[in-house]
């Protein structure tokens, strides 16, 4: 996971939350599976993350899928996996949500708010697919960490 805590630089947050996810379309086993953000910036955060992903790899699905700087997912079964993370979930969908198997891709998806139990917060994601779940600070992102998964891999600030 990753904390944004209201102290952060939001511009150069973003730009490296967007790197780390999407490099090789988000299939590094260092990639962040979810972002915990401060309130006090959550707004910021998600429109400037949106308007960081469609600025560096097109606005649309269509021009994303055709960008030569986004990668391609390893194999048809694991687009269908990642595409259920994303259909299943109980959060909103502000970016994304779009896969296509014969091509192998799977859109840069930003999803506001899963639900705590949702699977996509549960299982590595291992692809382009981003949860942001807001808390009231660092004391409840580290509940929500440990409640989530007490062993996460890697942990950002």
């Amino acid at each position: 996971p990753t904390y944004v805590d209201k102290s952060a630089k939001i511009d150069t947050a973003v730009a490296r939350i967007v790197m780390a996810k999407t490099m090789n379309a988000g299939q590094i086993c260092i990639a962040p599976d979810y972002v915990l953000v401060h309130s006090d910036v959550a707004s910021e955060f998600k429109s400037k993350l949106v308007s960081k992903l469609k600025k560096w790899y097109g606005d649309s699905a269509e021009e994303r899928k055709s960008c030569k700087d986004y990668g391609k997912i390893i194999n048809s079964r694991h687009v269908g996996r990642i595409y259920n993370l994303v259909d299943e979930t109980t959060g909103k969908i502000l970016m994304g949500g779009e896969a296509d198997q014969h091509a192998r891709f799977v859109d840069p998806t930003v999803i506001d708010e899963p639900g705590m139990n949702d699977s996509v917060l549960r299982e590595e994601i291992f692809g382009p697919v981003l949860p942001i779940v807001t808390v009231s600070g660092v004391q409840e992102a580290i509940k929500r960490v440990n409640n989530i998964c007490d062993h996460p891999l890697a942990l950002y600030i």
